[in-house]
């Protein structure tokens, strides 16, 4: 099967030369590699809090609060949704949240909105709900059937 493909591990391997030299990949195991270039499979919602960026609100607004709350009773493969809605990948970038950290925007709109995700600059357009049932309503549905194109 190796002779099948052989020309194009050529020419993968060389042009993954160009960016990187193979000498300092082969210093690396291949776990490390595989996170280099496809991040982590763990999300760490502590972590994606306490690095997450705010625009129009705080982490001391009501809708923000229960925002982190709703997400933090959800189950790992939810988590993993919502991070592919804002993201538009299942995994945390190699670098962790500190450097990709997620933004979270208040929206002034009706309340019937669903959150939207800008998913190039990992930001949610959150509109500020009634209450945190109807915030976890809108969120869910937001993750479940606000799935356009994939390219991960």
């Amino acid at each position: 099967m190796t002779e099948n493909i052989r020309e194009q591990s050529i020419a993968f391997m060389e042009g993954l030369e160009k960016v990187v030299p193979l000498q300092l990949l082969k210093l690396l195991t291949y776990k490390e590699v595989g996170k280099f270039f496809a991040g982590h499979s763990t999300i760490d919602l502590k972590e994606m809090r306490k690095f997450a960026k705010y625009e129009g609100c705080s982490e001391e607004d009501t809708a923000v609060k229960w925002f982190w709350e709703c997400l933090g009773q959800k189950r790992e493969e939810e988590v993993c949704e919502f991070l592919f809605f804002v993201t538009g990948s299942y995994r945390v970038p190699y670098s962790g949240f500190e450097k990709h950290p997620i933004t979270i925007n208040k929206l002034t709109c009706s309340k019937d909105y669903c959150p939207v995700a800008h998913t190039c600059f990992s930001i949610i357009d959150l509109p500020e709900y009634s209450s945190k049932e109807k915030l976890s309503q809108m969120l869910h549905t937001a993750i479940k059937e606000g799935r356009g194109f994939t390219v991960s």
